[in-house]
């Protein structure tokens, strides 16, 4: 029982009466943010004006007894109606599952003193959560066009426990998109309903088939309308919690069957893992989706790289062919390469698999570079033929594989734009035939067949004190 100091007597006591102190807008429960204010109100009927009015009030977890143990705060005149009057003021934040108490004290101007109640009443009951968010993601893919593998997403988000906000700012290369976020019932929640957007791949070399891959990585930043940024304590993608600064793998639902039916399924390896990294003194709280779509070396895609292996291998072994019938043969090898390279051109893009490049592939470059050097070895051939001094016949055969070598490497060159997340938002890089890797070396090592065998010939022949070959 709180012992009140008693008030003087009052010549009309039921005149001057004071109501128990309440939420603004009802209620006595409050799901809020740490940082969030309430309104407490009280009505105050008095026949002579009001001196002023004190709330009394605390957070502990029971009520004290002594009145001076309590916090205490003046209210405000919110509005008067002739021996009416409605005071308020602001409650700081609370300790989350508080029980808040209070009781409220009016003075007049003639010292006339009344209390709400003989005892502490209960106001509200603070509920503070830790702030966190939650999205929902679901991903399909579709082709868009020969330029761009669009990634379709649908999402779902909640973001609790802050007073307001701006809309949700999603960045994917060079795109920005603002989805909104609809305050739902009830302070700081904030709910987005569905919403389906598509965005380009952040980086791919769909010109480097059949060793392509496209990679998507999308940012959400929700900032708030107060501070600009909240301190997330709690990030959920499809109900499962991220580890600050850890990807987490396969959290998003990105499997084959979400592939449009122009892409053949068995022939994707597809990834995502989702990544959320913390507001510092300098950057945003960030939720970052990655999705990665890599080609599998599949028999079918390599298929298209062996006749062309092949056909760098005959050329390169060309120059070998000696006799007095060796300018006739290679020239007849040189044209039906030539020919049958102009015809076979079609084939790369028999096997392309969706998407589609923008213009030729890695493939279909290596089959172009088959013409230039064609030619060049036959230019080379038909000089060496007018000499009769054998080591500048061989020495013009060498010198027109190296010039139909850096044809090839020229040919098969070209750039792409990869995307950045800052301006100018791509840059671009440079692919050539040892992107290729272990086939570019071997494709390599086929042209330069001829001046290998040559070389080690030759040296064999001077290791064993033999006349040189080249003479």
């Amino acid at each position: 029982m709180l012992l009140l100091t008693a008030a003087p007597a009052l010549a009309n006591p039921i005149a001057f009466q004071v109501t128990p102190p309440t939420l603004a807008g009802g209620g006595d429960i409050r799901y809020v943010p740490s940082f969030w204010y309430e309104t407490v109100v009280t009505n105050v009927t008095s026949p002579n004006p009001i001196g002023n009015v004190t709330l009394y009030y605390t957070g502990l977890p029971g009520p004290p007894s002594n009145l001076d143990q309590y916090n205490k705060t003046l209210m405000t005149l919110h509005s008067e109606h002739g021996t009416n009057y409605t005071f308020t003021c602001q409650l700081p934040p609370m300790p989350n599952r508080t029980n808040v108490y209070g009781i409220v004290k009016a003075v007049d101007v003639n010292g006339d003193v009344a209390f709400s109640s003989g005892d502490p009443q209960f106001i509200y009951y603070a509920v503070t959560p830790p702030p966190y968010t939650s999205l929902d993601v679901e991903i399909t893919l579709k082709d868009i066009n020969p330029t761009y593998l669009n990634a379709t997403m649908t999402l779902f988000g909640s973001l609790i426990n802050d007073e307001t906000f701006l809309p949700v700012s999603l960045e994917a290369n060079s795109y920005p998109f603002f989805l909104p976020m609809n305050q739902q019932q009830g302070e700081g929640r904030w709910d987005m309903r569905t919403n389906t957007f598509a965005v380009p791949y952040s980086d791919g070399i769909p010109q480097m088939y059949p060793f392509d891959n496209y990679s998507y990585r999308i940012q959400f930043t929700i900032l708030s309308a107060g501070n600009g940024n909240i301190n997330y304590t709690r990030v959920s993608v499809n109900a499962q919690s991220l580890e600050p600064n850890v990807p987490s793998p396969n959290v998003v639902p990105f499997y084959p069957d979400t592939l449009s039916g122009a892409m053949h399924k068995s022939e994707w390896t597809l990834t995502s893992s989702a990544l959320f990294t913390p507001a510092t003194s300098k950057s945003l709280a960030l939720l970052t989706i990655y999705l990665s779509i890599d080609r599998l070396p599949t028999q079918n895609n390599y298929l298209i790289l062996y006749p062309i292996l092949a056909l760098y291998l005959l050329l390169g072994s060309s120059i070998l062919l000696r006799g007095d019938d060796s300018v006739t043969n290679r020239l007849f090898v040189y044209i039906t390469v030539f020919l049958f390279s102009y015809g076979f051109l079609s084939a790369p893009s028999s096997f392309y698999t969706p998407p589609f490049a923008l213009g030729l592939s890695m493939a279909a470059l290596l089959v172009v570079a088959l013409l230039p050097c064609t030619v060049i070895l036959a230019v080379a051939t038909i000089l060496g033929s007018r000499t009769e001094r054998r080591r500048l016949k061989v020495g013009t055969d060498i010198a027109g594989v190296i010039v139909a070598l850096g044809s090839l490497y020229w040919t098969v060159q070209f750039s792409l734009p990869t995307y950045i997340p800052v301006q100018p938002y791509y840059r671009y890089q440079l692919y050539d035939i040892f992107s290729l890797g272990t086939y570019g070396l071997l494709i390599t090592l086929a042209l330069l067949i001829g001046p290998i065998v040559i070389g080690i010939t030759w040296g064999w022949n001077r290791a064993r004190n033999r006349e040189p070959m080249l003479t």
